[in-house]
This record gives C-alpha cells, structure tokens and sequence, in this order.
C-alpha cells in the first residue's frame, strides 16, 4: 500500500485547499514551521489545522542552519507544542543548507530530550548528504529522501498528480546507498506537483505502509517499524534484474547504482588517506616546532600546543571514523549487490531458452 502526502511553505504554496488534498487522495501534510533561530514560516499555525480539519495526518518541519543545533530544536518545538504538537504530527528535519554534523546531533539531542524520543525523520538527498559521508541512521532511522522523476523535454523535474507520477519511479530510488540507511521511510519524487488546486507548484511523497504505520511516526515512546522491508528484497532483485538486463549505454543515472557505489568507495578511500595523512602531518609540525624553539632558546608552551594538537587530531579522526564506516558500508553493499548479480545472471543464463 502506498500513501501520499505533500509538504508545504505558507509563502510558497499560498491558496493551497487542504479539504481538496483529502478529496484527491492524499493521506499527509507537512508544514514549514521553522528556520535556524529566528525565521518562522507564515501559516504554519493555520494550515497545520487546516490539515487535521481535514482528516490528514498533519505534520510540521524545520530548515537546519549552521550555529546551535540545541538552540534551533527549541525554537522549533515551542512551536509545534504551540500548534499542540508534537503529538500526532509528523516531524521532519530539512537537511539541505549549511549545517555541521555536530549541529544536527545537537538538535537531535534536544528534541529527544525534550519531546520524551519523538520519532523524527531527516530530509535529505544523496546530491547533499553522500558528499559529505556522514553516518545518518544512527541519527535516526526516518529518512525522507529528495530523488525527483526529470522531464527531458521541460528541462526540469516531472509535472503532474501523485497517482499519475509515482508509478514512474524506480524501486531502487527506495533504497538510498547513502547515511547507512536501508531504505527510506518516505520519498520525495518532484517539486512540481498538482495538488490541492496548485499546479506543478508542490513537493509529491510517498509512504510505502498503511495509515496506521505512518500514525506510528507521530507517537513517542515504542519505536515505528519502518515499512517495506518485507518487500525491500524483492525491490532490490527486481531493480538489480532490470538495469543488469539494459545495455550499459542505455542505463540511467540510477542504473548506474552499482558503478557507483564501487566509485563511492574509491572516494571515501582517498578522503580517508588524506584524513590520516593530515594528523601525521600534524605530528610530525609539531615535533620540528618543538625543535626549532628549543635550538633558538626560546620557550615553548609545550601543554598549548598539544591542547590544540589534540582538538585537531580528535575532529580529524572522527572525520576519519566517519568515512571509514561509510567505507564499510558502501563495501558490504558492493559485496551484497555484486553476489546478487551473479545469482541473477546464473538464472537469466538458466531460463534462456537453448540452442
């Protein structure tokens, strides 16, 4: 079963009918609350009710900026407990400016405490998160992942309805190969919608689940089952068949998931040497400063300097501990896809017809 939902910006999707959404089909709404510390979106209030009046799961989100991740989850909570969240609502992290990795641990830190480990679920893409290689479903297991259906001729991404658009999408955009999530919990697939009497003018999600499992990521408390692992492995199967099947030429970006996985590994093993090359780098200044101070008779504040040294070495390592754990996980799924192939080609080669 599939659910579809939109999420909305009270400036950018302005006159948009909630009670029209739930005529056309569509089960969620999530709304744009907050921005970094000081930004709240118009409307949120307004159509967050608007959404419940309506039958819809209501939901509400925040833009993560550079700065205090502690501060921001804050900002954001104290308004959706004053919309009478974050009970019954969906809550999403916006994943896509300038934030560090240690802003967003720190928000989610916060929320957690605040809200008593309200399921929230990161938006993002692999256009913006596997460049930075960080680990993501240690942070959460909810990914809301960005992977948009293109229109080759408009020279953007997909127009239309819900229903007209997601059967387009490939089984493989659900799993992600990015943050050590498995597969997503809800997919973005175009910026260009039609819904609720907007054209092409709203974000279209989908929910692989029933009602009931996407009400289970508006409660605290026992941890909401990710929908579709059931079927995650035949997805996958599926997928590896029908891009090993295509000639090479003819593959899209997205067939090209095992090519690029093994080029993702090559990547993180180059940023991973240079990491380690950095702190030995270090060291090794270090050890020539201390020298020349000493040989010139000055002094040296041997405890600063090694302060320092030590922050350095301990961001670089992290950074390091990072990428080697994406390294890993790209490597497993390699190996994993990799025998799937061979499998998949031995009972193409078995069911060919002979002679």
């Amino acid at each position: 079963m599939v659910l579809y939902g939109v999420d909305v910006h009270g400036s950018y999707q302005a006159g948009i009918s909630f009670p029209r959404l739930a005529a056309e089909g569509y089960s969620f709404a999530v709304v744009k609350a907050t921005e970094g510390t000081g930004f709240r979106a118009p409307r949120f209030r307004e159509w967050v009710r608007a959404a419940r009046s309506a039958g819809l799961v209501a939901g509400a989100y925040h833009w993560l900026k550079a700065g205090d991740g502690a501060a921001q989850a804050r900002f954001f909570h104290g308004d959706v407990a004053a919309a009478g969240g974050p009970a019954g609502m969906l809550i999403q992290l916006d994943c896509e400016d300038d934030a560090s990795l240690g802003t967003l641990r720190a928000w989610a830190a916060e929320w957690r405490r605040l809200t008593g480990d309200h399921p929230f679920l990161i938006y993002t893409g692999g256009w913006w998160w596997r460049p930075r290689g960080w680990p993501g479903a240690g942070v959460t297991p909810y990914l809301w992942a960005s992977h948009y259906l293109w229109d080759p001729a408009a020279g953007q991404s997909a127009r239309g309805t819900a229903a007209q658009l997601y059967p387009r999408v490939p089984a493989g955009w659900w799993v992600p190969g990015y943050g050590g999530w498995t597969s997503a919990t809800i997919l973005q697939f175009t910026d260009r919608g039609n819904a609720g009497g907007l054209a092409a003018n709203v974000d279209l999600n989908a929910f692989r689940g029933t009602r009931e499992q996407l009400l289970a990521l508006t409660r605290a408390g026992a941890p909401a089952p990710i929908p579709g692992g059931a079927v995650e492995a035949a997805d996958r199967v599926n997928y590896v068949i029908e891009q090993w099947r295509r000639p090479e030429g003819s593959q899209t970006v997205g067939g090209r998931f095992i090519n690029g996985l093994i080029r993702n590994v090559a990547e993180v093993q180059d940023r991973l040497a240079r990491v380690e090359s950095k702190v030995d780098a270090l060291g090794t200044a270090f050890a020539a400063l201390a020298e020349q101070m000493q040989t010139g008779g000055g002094e040296l504040d041997t405890a600063a300097v090694l302060n320092r040294i030590d922050e350095r070495a301990g961001e670089d390592a992290a950074v390091a501990a990072a990428q080697a754990a994406q390294l890993a996980e790209l490597q497993a799924q390699v190996s994993e896809l990799t025998t799937e192939r061979d499998e998949l080609r031995a009972r193409l080669a078995a069911d060919r017809p002979q002679g």
